[in-house]
């Protein structure tokens, strides 16, 4: 009887499957942009983590958050916010992050603040999984960021950093409307000019989160 040798047609499409599948995996792990894109994602992260323990450590000192312009003022790598950060992180390709509060004029004693950035991985874990899904009039923060600009943050305790309220037009129907008492529903409307000192409280529906009427503005 004579030995056979090589393989035969059957086994030599199984290994040329298997080393496509490998080819792919090792594309897909050794990827530069891929690689490159998760290292800017991890510096993200980790800036905003040391902006949130260095903003609650300042609170503690202050009885405040910064505000927007004091944030605003501090140069990338500077040493503005010492010594609660000994340099002021920028993202990698240099940009600020985004900083928001309740009140951004100089001399007020903001209660809460948000901070954004853009995951280069739209499909990361901790980016909301409804995220990409809210279109049209809603945006994000303060009502002056859209979703599309965002899809990561960290915030105070008080407030949920992936709130969506509505933008600027500040109506649910023809109505103008902020956050109302605890249960209430509808939110309660506003006269214009009355001035809204509890818009982050109770349960109302993301609807009525409007950007005009954040604690301290006035509807108008």
């Amino acid at each position: 009887m004579k030995k056979r040798n090589g393989f035969t047609l059957v086994e030599l499409l199984i290994v040329m499957a298997i080393l496509a599948v490998l080819t792919m995996m090792a594309i897909g792990i050794f990827n530069p942009i891929v690689l490159t894109n998760k290292a800017k994602d991890a510096r993200k992260k980790k800036d905003l983590s040391r902006m949130k323990v260095a903003f609650e450590e300042y609170y503690n000192d202050k009885g405040c958050y910064p505000t927007e312009s004091f944030i605003e003022g501090i140069d990338c790598e500077g040493n503005g916010f010492s010594p609660w950060l000994s340099s002021w992180p920028c993202d990698p390709n240099g940009n600020k992050y985004y900083y928001i509060t309740d009140c951004n004029e100089s001399d007020c004693c903001p209660k809460w603040y948000k901070a954004y950035t853009k995951l280069e991985n739209s499909k990361d874990s901790a980016i909301p999984a409804d995220w990409a899904t809210r279109t049209g009039n809603y945006h994000v923060g303060d009502g002056s960021l859209s979703n599309s600009q965002v899809n990561y943050g960290v915030s105070s305790l008080n407030v949920n950093w992936d709130d969506f309220v509505l933008e600027e037009i500040c109506t649910y129907g023809n109505t103008k409307y902020c956050y109302g008492p605890q249960g209430s529903n509808p939110c309660q409307p506003l006269d214009s000019g009355q001035r809204h000192n509890n818009a982050y409280v109770g349960s109302c529906s993301p609807q009525c989160r409007v950007s005009c009427c954040l604690d301290g503005k006035v509807c108008n």
